[in-house]
């Protein structure tokens, strides 16, 4: 299974430059290909505590095949004479956003019904969107420009709700994986059937093909 994204450039109008423990370029994105040494430098920006803040100027983050392999302050000093630097002056390089918290059905319908209780705007709108995903290919079009978005705005680690649907479930597993993102995700089991929309799949939504990722015990995408 393939999918594909619009590639984003290494300086997309970013001031800000997002680093996860796996760095993201349009590379490693689109296939997971073997990379040689690359460097990125900048003002790198990070916390180990609540309440320190570390600052270092003039920084090298060094890469190898996706992982950061060193981080150098200052000059490199002759250091990976064969690797390929980008440099981004004074730009900030900071680690990736992380979203602990996210259903990916409900992107499409982001800033809908605000005006709503809860439970109206679960019937009225969330539970109608999620209906839709038992068609994968719908499912492909608003997972992949999901993924992209979250991409270009730094967010490579996130916590994903699904719907009960196992095919567009195990879809997005396969994109997740794909991208290369740090993700923990799984199907939906609900106990309560929230509308005649989708009655006829609840009933059977806990049957799952021998050949989907939904069969692994923990479903964590690493």
């Amino acid at each position: 299974m393939h999918f594909s994204l619009p590639v984003l450039e290494d300086n997309i109008a970013f001031d800000i430059h997002y680093f996860p423990s796996i760095v993201y370029n349009e590379t490693y994105y689109q296939g997971g290909i073997t990379m040689s040494v690359r460097i990125f430098k900048g003002t790198v920006i990070y916390t180990d505590t609540l309440d320190k803040l570390t600052v270092i100027n003039n920084c090298h983050v060094v890469v190898q095949d996706g992982i950061i392999i060193d981080v150098i302050e200052g000059d490199l000093n002759g250091r990976y004479p064969e690797a390929d630097i980008t440099d981004y002056g004074n730009g900030i390089i900071i680690p990736a956003f992380t979203d602990l918290h996210m259903h990916a059905p409900q992107f499409v319908e982001r800033g809908v019904g605000m005006d709503c209780l809860l439970f109206d705007w679960l019937n009225n709108y969330t539970f109608p969107q999620e209906s839709m995903f038992k068609d994968t290919d719908y499912a492909r079009i608003i997972y992949a420009q999901l993924l992209y978005e979250m991409i270009k705005h730094g967010t490579l680690h996130t916590a994903l709700f699904t719907t009960i649907h196992y095919d567009s479930c195990d879809l997005l597993f396969r994109m997740l994986i794909e991208s290369g993102m740090y993700a923990y995700s799984s199907k939906i089991n609900k106990i309560r059937i929230p509308q005649n929309s989708m009655l006829k799949i609840h009933r059977n939504h806990w049957k799952i093909p021998r050949d989907s990722l939904l069969n692994i015990r923990i479903s964590v995408i690493m």
